[in-house]
């Protein structure tokens, strides 16, 4: 069943943050990871027929948000799945870091109702089939997430391979960013692939060798990553 998934990356024009729509053959719905550039997405649903059934954020730093808004707008009833502590991020431009970038956002209100709250080693059901788990992985951010759906490992900036710190803030925490990558390196193995908030992805256990960032080349659209 797992070669009826497909796997999508778009780096967005912000910070060249990646967006992720994680697709199955059989459904007519998919999930997106970090919404960014709006349009890109939507070009991609229309071309391939498809709609949104949820989000997954990693976590609420702008450049990992800044879609959410238009994308609901085009989806209004889908839900929204985060953890606890995102709320305050969602709602706070400060948290968010979108004010110091001189374009301030935060999430509409009317979008509350869309919350799903998710917790460590939350499991849950993608298309109502197939198992996600979450684990929290704190100190980038107090919210940071790391989502595992399938064989894919969503670690937003947690853990980007070769980067300790992708975007110094004073918020974060050295020794929970160090504690959450052992933690995402301890329980996920076994071949996964790791699809990190910012650069390329990785066989999990072959992103332990790297050694630097390797640069992104910017893409137009969404580019199939499996």
């Amino acid at each position: 069943m797992v070669n009826d998934i497909e796997l999508y990356r778009n780096v967005n024009f912000k910070l060249k943050s990646n967006t992720y729509l994680i697709s199955s053959r059989s459904f007519l719905g998919v999930y997106v990871i970090d919404p960014g550039d709006i349009v890109p997405i939507i070009e991609w649903l229309n071309f391939h027929q498809k709609v949104v059934l949820g989000v997954f954020i990693t976590h609420t730093h702008y450049d990992h948000i800044y879609g959410l808004n238009n994308l609901l707008y085009y989806f209004p009833d889908i839900p929204l799945y985060i953890n606890s502590n995102m709320k305050e991020g969602l709602f706070c431009s400060k948290l968010n870091s979108s004010k110091y970038h001189g374009e301030p956002y935060i999430l509409d209100e009317k979008y509350i109702k869309n919350f799903h709250f998710l917790c460590s080693m939350n499991s849950n059901l993608l298309w109502r089939k197939f198992d996600v788990v979450t684990l929290c992985t704190p100190g980038h951010t107090k919210d940071s997430l790391t989502i595992k759906i399938f064989n894919f490992i969503f670690s937003g900036d947690a853990l980007i391979p070769g980067v300790l710190f992708p975007y110094r803030n004073k918020l974060e925490n050295t020794d929970l960013i160090k504690s959450s990558i052992l933690d995402i390196y301890n329980l996920f193995k076994g071949g996964h692939l790791l699809c990190p908030g910012h650069g390329v992805d990785y066989v999990i256990e072959e992103s332990m060798q790297v050694d630097c960032f390797k640069p992104v080349n910017l893409c137009e659209g969404f580019s199939r990553v499996y």
